[in-house]
Order: structure tokens, then C-alpha cells, then sequence
């Protein structure tokens, strides 16, 4: 991700100005550009969602 797109996802997640950010996960090749917001204590965690499309090409081949 761009730091545009990062700073877009962030504020789409609902992250403040005055957040405090402990660690921006994003996925290399599969994202979806959006993140998942999760607290921990007083600081945040986000982490990049998988697109749909890259979550059937990490399946393919695989078979129950």
C-alpha cells in the first residue's frame, strides 16, 4: 500500500488524529486496501483486510 492508500484505509477504519497506533499490518500482494481496527489497551492495531480475489488465489489447488 501507497501511504495515501494507508492514510485513506486509517481514517476509513475510524482512526483519529490523537490515536496512538502501535503497528500497521498490511498484506504484500493480496489486500484489499481496508483495515481491521482492533484496541489494544491504548493503542491501536490495524490490519489489512484480504481482497476477495486474492483469497481465491491463495485457495486454489486446495481442495476438502
Amino acid at each position: 500500500m501507497t501511504w495515501a492508500e494507508i492514510k485513506k484505509a486509517a481514517e476509513e477504519a475510524g482512526v483519529k488524529d490523537n490515536d496512538d497506533i502501535w503497528v500497521i499490518q498490511c498484506e504484500s500482494e493480496y489486500g484489499a486496501k481496508t483495515f481491521h481496527k482492533m484496541m489494544l489497551g491504548h493503542s491501536i492495531k490495524l490490519t489489512e483486510d484480504f481482497s476477495e480475489e486474492g483469497e481465491r488465489k491463495m485457495s486454489s489447488g486446495c481442495s476438502i
